[in-house]
């Protein structure tokens, strides 16, 4: 019983793994967010379907920098104290929301967002 305790939590690990490669490419609904994990000390590196004005990053422990010779690319790292939060992409032409989610088991190395579509919704 107690080998069966131990590999329950690895296939539960194992199959969240499988529905988050470390590689994507997305399409994003501009009227809902879209989770990416980050584990700390690894690097996140992500390239928009656009030019990038800015990207806002609450809170501590979280560093973006947005690439100097391609604005359409930004990188994320976090520190250990950091804590999931959301993040914002400002471009030329759009705006998305991220939720940030600090894992130590699922981490997203590169996602490539190929377009979007949808409008943002605001509720009252």
């Amino acid at each position: 019983m107690k080998s069966l305790s131990l590999i329950i939590p690895v296939l539960l690990t194992q199959a969240a793994a499988a529905n988050n490669p470390r590689i994507q490419q997305l399409y994003l609904n501009k009227s809902t967010t879209q989770k990416i994990y980050l584990s700390p000390g690894l690097a996140t590196s992500v390239k928009m379907p656009c030019e990038i004005d800015e990207v806002i990053t609450p809170g501590s422990g979280i560093l973006n920098h947005i690439s100097e010779r391609n604005k359409s690319r930004f990188s994320l790292e976090i520190s250990s104290t950091a804590r999931s939060t959301n993040f914002i992409v400002h471009c030329v032409d759009a705006t998305y929301v991220f939720d940030l989610v600090v894992n130590k088991n699922l981490h997203n190395d590169y996602i490539e967002v190929m377009g979007d579509y949808g409008i943002p919704r605001i509720t009252q």
